[in-house]
């Protein structure tokens, strides 16, 4: 009982997300997908030789931060990555002249995984043949 108007729209959206939620696994099956997407992304910047600020046992199965390649900032990386169409965050206070964070949270399909990739992937390497 709601002694208000209820928000309606709330409750439906709270409603699907719940049976997406289910659909899918359970919350599980969700953190395991976040869990996988977030390696391949570690996995993809070590070969790239941008490694993890932490030990991976440090990680969150959704956000990974990783050092700034030597003679890159932050802005240069996150302006090129936009320009692609994905958004990355700063370190926190200080931190963001040290590293960046990629996050792998929410509905991201194998495809936007991979445009990430190949995009971090030109960025590094083109610069690197400059």
């Amino acid at each position: 009982f709601s002694p208000y108007t209820p928000a309606v729209h709330a409750c439906f959206a709270l409603q699907e997300a719940l049976q997406e939620l289910e659909d899918q696994g359970g919350w599980r099956a969700r953190r395991q997908r976040y869990r996988q997407l977030s390696e391949q992304v570690r996995s993809k910047l070590a070969a790239l030789g941008i490694p993890t600020y932490l030990e991976a046992a440090a990680y969150s199965s959704m956000i990974s931060s990783f050092k700034l390649p030597k003679g890159w900032d932050y802005q240069t990386i996150h302006d090129a990555l936009r320009s692609s169409g994905f958004v990355i965050y700063a370190g926190q206070g200080g931190l963001y002249r040290e590293m960046f964070r990629i996050c792998t949270m929410g509905d991201i399909q194998d495809e936007d995984l991979a445009r990430l990739l190949a995009a971090a992937e030109a960025l590094i390497c083109g610069r690197s043949k400059q």
